[in-house]
């Protein structure tokens, strides 16, 4: 492992500093009044309180980020397959000694002694505690407190702030700073999943239902899927290669998964998955789900990964998982801490660790908001956070998501960022676009989301250019697959606002683009990341549902992302056998090889339903 560069920094004793010559401040950052309308400035704060200073320290190399991974992802290069070690993600985008050294010869010479300066694990940041006053004039700046509209909540913040022009590349960010976090209330987070379709007079499930590949497209089975994208039974078992799902807020059933496979697969029925839950107190496998999310995201990748299994990340307590959602946005946190340690305090886009204001905080403290007592429920996880303490799988399945208005810009940004490292470790990652069109309806009030009334929008994670992302589609009669629009939903297609369009969608973005000259190119970013990049299945395919053991035809982007989240994984299975690196980022591969696959041409794939229409 290579040695830090600032091993050494311990080491280094501050000597008496003298009276320096006044230097040239510039500011930094300044507030963005209309992007923080609803926070009113309140007091200033009184000069001897004590508040905690964090300075954002600048990473290495961040904006190398997409040609790194391109080196080790691009079918054409010679370094192909060749993913990095955590070890070496450090080395490059870690601080550099410069950065570090720089700004503790400012703070101690400004009288921030350094027994009173402390840094983050890797450097990323640093902080200490000063009184008003100091910080005031350290930043020349004044601090007061804010509140959010009519609710209780405030912070710390100032209007802008200033640094040493000298220090301007060093330091990233200030907190408290300009960025104050919105308390929206929330719609409930979007599980990309179609209304169930109950469905009657079907086989009892003590029976075994005869159901050869697509003879009933109201209800496809697992030998269909595998019947249309030629997937034969799988025969490997690599170590360390469980398929990864993503789950939050919904479990699944085992006695659903049981009476699933043995009535619709030859697996049998005993199988069992491998079960991580993360900053969890208590579990609810077999429990009341309203959404079966958890139950279709594993039935769907199962039969098409095993002899292989499935690894479910059941992420974050009851409260946070229930009450919790009304005040909480923020989404992934807890699964990346838990998976890659070196994030957990990773400083990128003025952001360093969770969010309090939108993440959830371990221990959990909460007083039971339902319960006639209060006190801490045992659902309440009252563990330390989760750190670098679960072992990550080669993909991921994610069926969640955000319309990517509704959350931060750095706070993605951030996020976005740790998908492209875990993406030169060799990781592929697999998301679902969503399941209303191009508008999704939770901002179509225009009170809230004016400025997006009349737009198409993109979803987050989605809208990442280092994720694979899923589109669904549905079979007709004849297995033609077409773009699924039924019901009145559709499968989400478009262009990003907040992420720029990837060299690697170029050619076939600009294709479409030219070909469809009468799209309202004010109404989205044809310059935006595209998306989605394939599609599978997902519509009227079979699920188990709950320990009830309903049967019911589900739908949308939610099956049709573990479907190719399992296919990239059994490829893996091969590549691994035959003594190869995982896949990793895949996209560079598909749109080099475009015949690779079948290309969905057909249906109203994209649903230009726009709010104002």
């Amino acid at each position: 492992m290579a040695i830090s560069p600032f091993a050494t920094l311990a080491l280094i004793s501050v000597a008496v500093v003298c009276a320096a010559s006044p230097m040239t401040h510039v500011t930094h950052e300044r507030r963005d009044i209309q992007s923080h309308r609803h926070w009113e400035k309140r007091n200033r704060l009184e000069p001897h309180d004590i508040i905690p200073v964090r300075i954002g320290v600048s990473q290495r190399n961040l904006n190398r980020g997409y040609d790194l991974l391109l080196d080790v992802s691009d079918p054409d290069s010679q370094n192909y397959g060749k993913h990095w070690t955590a070890e070496q993600i450090t080395e490059m985008f870690s601080p550099s000694r410069e950065s570090i050294e720089s700004i503790r010869e400012w703070l101690t010479g400004s009288g921030i002694s350094a027994d009173r300066i402390a840094h983050s694990l890797g450097y990323e940041w640093i902080h200490f505690n000063a009184t008003v006053q100091e910080a005031e004039e350290l930043f020349q700046t004044e601090y007061h407190a804010y509140q959010y509209g009519l609710e209780t909540r405030s912070t710390v913040g100032c209007d802008k702030y200033k640094v040493p022009s000298h220090l301007a590349r060093h330091i990233d960010f200030i907190h408290p700073g300009v960025a104050l976090v919105g308390n929206m209330k929330k719609e409930s987070m979007k599980r990309s999943i179609l209304p169930e379709q109950r469905v009657s007079a079907r086989d009892a499930l003590d029976e075994r239902a005869d159901v050869g590949p697509c003879t009933d497209l109201d209800l496809i089975t697992p030998t269909c899927v595998q019947y249309i994208y030629n997937v034969s039974k799988g025969d490997k078992r690599a170590p360390g290669n469980s398929l990864g799902v993503f789950a939050s807020g919904s479990w699944y059933s085992p006695t659903a998964l049981k009476a699933f496979l043995a009535n619709y697969t030859d697996i049998p029925p005993e199988t069992t998955l491998l079960n991580i839950t993360i900053n969890v107190s208590q579990t609810h496998y077999d429990g009341p789900d309203d959404s079966g999310e958890a139950d279709l995201d594993v039935q769907m990748s199962l039969p098409l990964v095993y002899q292989q299994n499935v690894t479910i990340y059941q992420v974050d307590d009851d409260y946070y998982t229930t009450y919790g959602r009304e005040i909480y946005w923020g989404m992934f946190q807890s699964w990346l801490n838990a998976i890659d340690g070196s994030y957990c305090n990773y400083t990128a886009f003025g952001e360093t660790g969770n969010d309090p204001e939108i993440d959830p905080t371990y221990p959990d403290t909460h007083e039971n908001p339902g319960g006639p007592d209060g006190g801490i429920p045992e659902g309440w996880y009252r563990g330390p956070p989760q750190c670098g303490t679960t072992k990550s799988t080669n993909v991921y399945s994610i069926s969640y998501g955000w319309d990517e208005q509704l959350l931060p810009y750095n706070y993605m940004h951030r996020q976005c960022n740790e998908f492209m490292k875990l993406s030169l470790m060799g990781t592929t990652i697999v998301a679902s676009t969503a399941d209303l069109g191009s508008a999704p309806s939770n901002i179509c009030d225009p009170s809230k989301y004016y400025e997006w009334y009349y737009h198409a929008v993109a979803q987050y994670p989605a809208n990442c250019p280092y994720l694979l992302t899923v589109g669904a589609t549905q079979l007709l009669p004849g297995l033609e697959e077409v773009g699924l629009n039924a019901l009145g939903l559709a499968s989400a297609g478009g262009f990003s606002w907040n992420y720029s369009r990837p060299a690697y969608q170029d050619e076939v973005v600009q294709a479409y683009l030219d070909s469809h000259q009468d799209l309202d190119r004010d109404r989205f970013n044809s310059q935006g990341r595209g998306f989605p990049d394939v599609s599978a299945l997902g519509w009227n395919v079979l699920n188990v549902f709950g320990a009830e053991k309903e049967i019911v035809a589900q739908g949308g982007t939610s099956a049709s992302t573990p479907i190719v989240a399992a296919l990239i994984n059994r490829i893996n299975e091969e590549r691994l056998k035959a003594g190869k690196s995982t896949l990793g980022f895949v996209n560079p591969v598909l749109y080099k090889n475009p015949q690779m696959l079948n290309d969905v041409t057909k249906g109203k794939y994209v649903d230009m339903r726009f709010c104002g229409v």
